[in-house]
């Protein structure tokens, strides 16, 4: 009887790239038997599999495997943008459908593949004998977070951060434009980074939040913003850029 002690982990994550795993095996067995046949089950979304040997040295071997209903998992566009005038509040419930049918629809078209049964868990069967003590890693991807920008107006946008409904994924790198963005939409670029608020939207509050600002084309202003999501599968953020002082009130939280 083999015991086999398990752990896995997620590699950095950042918006339009495959999310990277690896779990570990580590096998045991009290009467140093063989195992001749290994089944693993992976999440849903998982592809790009690769099975490899650990040996003492460190040294490594790839092994034989079957695996059923892997995807193909490949980088996709990390931001979306929806562009338009300033949204009334009575319309919230009309975007988040539409985020939901889009998210559904991306999902077809681009972000995974599925070249197997849709509905099943990604196995993996490791048909070369192991045995005690063997340490196993199985490095496998999923699908890339992405983001859901909704313009409002040149100060003032909505992003809504998308990762996978089958894996929890923890510190993703999000980032955002603060310039004109390929569809037309724009947000005012700004000279310094207190002229930018960040908001995580949360059960109907906000919350500031921590960032990195760029300036990429090097010409001074303020064009780029870096944060990080700590869990997904869906979080929302609010940028808003402070270019008069009576939008603002004494605890400079945005008021109009």
């Amino acid at each position: 009887n083999f015991t086999i002690g398990e752990s896995t982990i997620q590699y950095s994550a950042r918006l339009g790239e495959p999310v990277k795993w690896k779990k570990t095996l580590k096998l045991d067995s009290d009467e140093n038997e063989t195992l001749n046949n290994l089944e693993v089950t992976l999440p849903k979304t998982a592809g790009n599999v690769s099975v490899v040997k650990i040996f003492a040295n460190e040294s490594v071997e790839e092994l034989k495997v079957a695996v059923k209903n892997e995807k193909i998992v490949e980088e996709t566009e990390p931001v979306i943008f929806i562009t338009g005038q300033s949204i009334k509040n009575n319309q919230n419930n009309f975007f988040k459908n539409f985020f939901k049918v889009f998210r559904n629809f991306f999902t077809l078209v681009g972000k995974v593949i599925d070249i197997g049964e849709n509905e099943n868990n990604v196995s993996v069967n490791i048909q070369e004998e192991l045995e005690d003590e063997d340490e196993i890693e199985i490095e496998y991807y999923t699908e890339a977070p992405y983001s859901e920008e909704l313009v409002f107006n040149e100060n003032h946008k909505e992003i809504n951060v998308v990762g996978s409904e089958e894996v929890h994924y923890e510190n993703i790198l999000a980032f955002s434009n603060l310039s004109t963005n390929k569809e037309g939409g724009k947000t005012k670029e700004v000279l310094g980074k207190e002229e930018i608020n960040l908001y995580w939207i949360n059960n109907n509050s906000k919350e500031l939040t921590e960032f990195n600002a760029y300036d990429k084309d090097n010409n001074g202003l303020i064009d780029y913003i870096e944060w990080i999501v700590p869990s997904l599968s869906n979080q929302t953020y609010e940028i808003i850029l402070i270019t008069k002082a009576q939008h603002l009130d004494s605890n400079r939280n945005f008021i109009s």
